[in-house]
């Protein structure tokens, strides 16, 4: 029960994981930001592409989310930066948007996180 309730729980970051990276990639179309909110996001896009792909490996069809999110994760590793011109970034935010916003539809298609409000109540219960 303590196993399902933290899968649940993780699933739930991940789902706002998911809208705050997508949000931010739609933000970073607009050309008012300084340098530094698109270093800055790469950290972020990275860091939330490993976490989220590690979420979808767990559930169904994890071979797609992997290869989506592993594509994504070496456009943004911030280590090793990958520099394109501003056009074309500006589709590789549009595409990563609305692959993690897919994310979302996803994760509520999944049997666990349809369980929560069943899980909710059976806590308050104890």
């Amino acid at each position: 029960m303590r196993q399902m309730g933290l899968l649940i729980l993780f699933t739930l970051l991940v789902k706002w994981l998911s809208i705050v990276s997508g949000a931010l990639l739609l933000l970073a179309i607009l050309p008012i930001w300084p340098d530094a909110y698109y270093e800055l996001l790469r950290w972020i896009i990275f860091t939330s592409t490993i976490i989220v792909a590690w979420r979808r490996s767990h559930g169904i069809r994890p071979t797609i989310g992997l290869l989506l999110f592993g594509a994504i994760a070496l456009l943004f590793n911030p280590i090793a930066p990958v520099h394109l011109n501003k056009f074309i970034w500006v589709v590789i935010y549009l595409i990563s948007a609305i692959i993690f916003f897919s994310t979302i539809d996803y994760l509520e298609k999944e049997h666990v996180y349809r369980d929560l409000t069943t899980y909710l109540k059976k806590l308050r219960r104890t």
